[in-house]
């Protein structure tokens, strides 16, 4: 059988990776980003899901 299509962990990085462009952007506080970093960590470490305070608008 052939897998076709992203994989769940291929969606994951790629909603990750957008999530930190757009706090990089819009964060202009320094602690604002290791905050994000430190969730970051612990949501790949621990499971745990992102705050979405981090990405809305």
């Amino acid at each position: 059988m052939e897998n076709r299509g992203p994989s769940y962990l291929h969606l994951k990085i790629h909603s990750i990776i957008g999530r930190l462009f757009k706090v990089l952007k819009e964060k202009k506080n320094v602690r604002d980003i290791i905050d994000f970093y430190e969730e970051l960590w612990n949501a790949f470490i621990y499971n745990r899901p992102l705050g979405l305070e981090l990405h809305e608008t």
